[in-house]
Order: structure tokens, then C-alpha cells, then sequence
């Protein structure tokens, strides 16, 4: 993948060895379709059962352009 400042982002070379979440998402801005609100919501009930520290997430968002 690719970051915003468009550099590389690979798993798990650079996970630092925490549990990682990938939330593959559309551009859909204000779209009722998206299910952003309750995977953020069961995310954030798996992240406080974690200890501090041992989790990261990354949001991706899918264009047309996959590349």
C-alpha cells in the first residue's frame, strides 16, 4: 500500500510487531452506505481489551484507481 505522503507501506515490515487492523474503505465521504461508524465502534471494543500499545490501525481507502 501506499501512504498519503506516498511512500510505502508494507505488513508486516512496518507493523513493529503490534497487531495491525486494515479498514479497507471507499471514498464515500457522507454516503449512509458506509459502515465506518460500527466497525470503528466494535474496533474500539477489540482495541481496550488490548494492552496499551499493542495495536495500530490503518484505514485504506479504495479508489477506481487500484494501482
Amino acid at each position: 500500500m501506499q501512504t498519503l505522503d506516498a511512500k510505502p507501506f508494507r505488513i508486516p515490515q512496518d507493523t513493529s510487531g503490534k497487531w495491525t487492523v486494515v479498514l479497507f474503505t471507499a471514498p464515500w465521504g457522507d454516503d449512509k452506505r458506509s459502515q465506518i461508524p460500527g466497525t470503528v465502534k466494535a474496533l474500539t471494543t477489540f482495541a481496550t481489551n488490548r494492552p496499551t500499545g499493542d495495536l495500530q490501525t490503518v484505514v485504506a481507502v479504495v479508489t477506481d484507481n487500484i494501482d
